[in-house]
């Protein structure tokens, strides 16, 4: 009993105390630090637009009728819709153990049958959600850019220069570039081949929207044919690698795409100008993984930006516009603070007992 009372003594208990402290501080930056908890990912999100209708079309013509047939889903714990100006959203909220990848896998069945249901114009509907993902819903960084060029020019010269150095990090999941004009490629369908081999065009919209994650805002019908359109909110896919995707065919057999549509590329018209000093501007948007140091990681990405933009051309302005991490920071050096002020205080009183 001697013997270990003298070796816990009063300021041996304190000095231990004060070197775990000391190492739980510098194991920080290689932790997974978050603001907020990640999200629980029961929640499968179904979205849909509908050109030119109002909300009450909408919520007539399409929510009801998805609502309807989602009904027959099991583990749905709560479902959530909204209908708005040219388009609308489900959302379905699933019990803790249910398997999200089966009800992903379900809920896509229903909307492959249901969709040649829905009103021409509607766009095929887009499932989001239904894990923990390894995406945030959330942008962590957000730059501003201005230039006194063009937007088409500046978002050309952001995805030369800038854009590829964020993308080869890989706890990036994503970066966005708003603020300039979509691209839409234009697929006009052969109405006869499609005919002749049994495809439907909502098999061929949905086997794009799974290869390239694509948004789809609507169709048109002409003399030749029905024309459908894709935008895409990033640099779209080639041409040729569109042209080459395959398509199942009803009797097994997959055939190369230009074999059944005829493929355009083409800018969108600029529907707003977002102007920063008199200079056209962009943002650019970054999305982190979960599961990563979002505090450590933005701090290296805010880094590689100072070290990049210097290669963008003359003119160019990076601003950095928002940063989620910076509540972060400051929780850790409050948490930091008070952890040593308590150490400290501790041994203050061994010292002076």
């Amino acid at each position: 009993m001697n013997s270990t009372g003298k070796l816990l003594t009063p300021f041996r208990v304190v000095m231990l105390f004060t070197i775990v402290v000391v190492l739980g501080i510098a194991a920080v930056p290689g932790m997974s630090v978050h603001f907020l908890p990640p999200a629980t990912g029961n929640t499968l999100t179904v979205s849909f637009s509908l050109s030119n209708a109002g909300p009450l079309t909408v919520e007539m013509e399409v929510t009801s009728v998805l609502e309807n047939y989602f009904s027959v889903v099991t583990d749905v714990e709560h479902q959530q819709s909204s209908s708005y100006n040219g388009g609308g959203y489900i959302r379905l909220q699933f019990a803790r153990e249910a398997n999200m990848d089966e009800k992903r896998f379900e809920v896509a069945g229903i909307i492959r049958r249901v969709y040649n249901r829905l009103p021409a114009g509607c766009s095929y509907p887009v499932i989001s959600g239904g894990s923990a993902g390894n995406e945030r819903q959330t942008p962590t960084l957000v730059y501003t850019v201005t230039a006194p060029y063009q937007p088409f020019r500046i978002r050309q010269d952001l995805f030369q220069k800038f854009v590829p150095t964020l993308q080869d990090i890989r706890e990036v999941s994503e970066v966005q570039v708003s603020g300039t004009p979509s691209f839409r490629i234009n697929l006009l369908f052969d109405q006869a081949r499609l005919h002749a081999t049994g495809v439907q065009p909502n098999g061929i919209i949905g086997a794009i929207n799974e290869a390239f994650r694509t948004s789809y805002p609507g169709a048109y019908t002409t003399g030749e044919g029905a024309s459908y359109f894709l935008r895409f909110n990033n640099q779209p896919p080639s041409i040729t690698d569109l042209e080459n995707l395959l398509i199942p065919l009803p009797a097994g057999k997959m055939v190369p795409l230009k074999e059944l549509v005829s493929i355009r590329k083409e800018e969108e018209e600029q529907a707003s100008w977002f102007r920063v000093n008199g200079k056209n501007a962009v943002n650019v948007s970054v999305y982190l993984r979960t599961g990563v140091n979002e505090s450590a990681l933005a701090k290296a990405i805010r880094k590689r930006i100072d070290h990049t933009k210097v290669q963008l051309p003359a003119g160019y302005d990076v601003h950095l516009e928002f940063d989620d991490t910076v509540h972060i920071n400051e929780a850790i050096r409050k948490n930091n603070y008070r952890t040593l002020l308590s150490a400290g205080i501790l041994l203050l009183f061994v010292l002076t007992a």
